[in-house]
């Protein structure tokens, strides 16, 4: 007996990522949309230093129907240690934790030690739950300390359905 995989009914295409980060701690970094239908995202970045405690922020903005204009839906802060630490999650920092693992070297725990890591063919709308309906987005993620930002990430894509589940209906 045969198992198929199941379709996945979204896709997220990618119309622009940018990076900044804080150059007297980040080395090397490269953020890139890989494939041509712009589904995958790969970002690489250099630490020269360790980090005992990690924050991050995630905001996701969506624009209003009656205009072009963006609001934001989802405003968090994460401690990144707590997080690895407890089994419960945040539903929306699940879905981008799960795509950024899945082809990653990213330690799964603190200190996060200095050096180099990398997070390949990321694809969001693989992790997707499919109730989501088809719409432009932004997201901004920031990576810091304290007293510092460290790296800042800024998408902006559209969630469309998947060319396979629409053929399959």
């Amino acid at each position: 007996m045969e198992f198929s995989q199941p379709i996945q009914r979204l896709i997220v295409q990618w119309d622009t990522f940018d990076c900044v980060v804080n150059p007297t701690i980040v080395e090397f970094h490269r953020c890139i949309i890989v494939n041509p239908e712009k589904s995958l995202i790969t970002t690489e970045v250099k630490y020269n230093r360790a980090f005992e405690q990690l924050n991050a922020s995630f905001v996701l903005k969506l624009p209003r129907p009656s205009s072009k204009e963006y609001h934001k839906i989802i405003d968090l802060n994460v401690n990144f240690c707590e997080f690895y630490r407890h089994s419960k999650h945040n539903k929306f920092l699940n879905i981008a934790y799960r795509s950024m693992i899945m082809e990653s070297n990213l330690p799964k725990k603190c200190p996060q030690p200095k050096g180099f890591y990398y997070f390949r063919n990321m694809n969001i709308g693989a992790n997707l739950p499919p109730f989501l309906p088809k719409t432009d987005f932004k997201v901004q993620f920031n990576f810091f300390l304290p007293n510092f930002s460290i790296f800042n990430a800024s998408l902006s894509g559209r969630l469309l359905e998947s060319a396979r589940h629409s053929k399959s209906k």
